[in-house]
């Protein structure tokens, strides 16, 4: 396993050697935070550690400037082992579930810190739903203004929606988190079926 991982190290070593761009992520879930670690790269998004629903991902990114503007409050009446945020603006609020913190506060702090790196002028939008995902999101997603997004899942019409990306490990029978090795022996994620390079670089798929 230490060979594994070794030949791991390198692979990442390699796609980092290709990336040109070190852009800003905003990512539904760990699919995001799991490539900019693989990469070595500095967390320029606030949405790292934390997932949040579908509809709400999309609300985030319709208003992600007046987002970005609030402060995280604390959701104290749920049922989850961990810390639950939210953000209120005249558009909607949005729930967080912060699933990679142990406190609330500690989550707070991150958030703060790190939303004011974000890049607007350099965005890319990872939008990662396990099937079967629903027209209507679909259509909210591909109207979302920004140049570079994707949506990752299975069962979409491609060349209807360009936009998105059907993973193969889904075809496959996978059910587990796409962040996963496809195998111990692997070296690269079922996420790493999709060409994040090019998608950072900001090239045509």
């Amino acid at each position: 396993m230490n060979f594994v991982y070794r030949v791991r190290k390198i692979y990442n070593r390699w796609r980092r050697s290709r990336l040109q761009i070190h852009p800003t992520v905003i990512s539904r879930n760990c699919v995001g935070g799991v490539l900019f670690h693989d990469l070595g790269l500095k967390f320029l998004s606030p949405t790292i550690n934390m997932t949040m629903s579908g509809e709400d991902f999309i609300l985030l990114c319709q208003h992600l400037e007046d987002f970005l503007a609030v402060g995280m409050e604390e959701v104290t009446d749920h049922a989850e082992d961990y810390p639950v945020g939210r953000l209120n603006t005249e558009h909607g609020s949005i729930t967080l579930d912060l699933v990679h913190y142990d406190t609330f506060q500690s989550a707070a702090k991150s958030w703060e810190r790190r939303k004011k790196r974000v890049d607007l002028n350099n965005i890319r939008i990872i939008f990662h739903i396990e099937p079967p995902v629903s027209p209507k999101l679909v259509e909210q997603f591909e109207r979302l203004p920004y140049a570079h997004k994707v949506l990752l899942s299975s069962g979409i019409d491609v060349k209807q929606h360009p936009d998105c990306y059907n993973l193969p490990c889904y075809a496959a029978g996978h059910t587990r988190s796409i962040e996963r090795y496809r195998s111990k022996y692997s070296i690269r994620r079922c996420q790493d079926e999709y060409d994040w390079i090019s998608f950072l670089n900001g090239d045509p798929q």
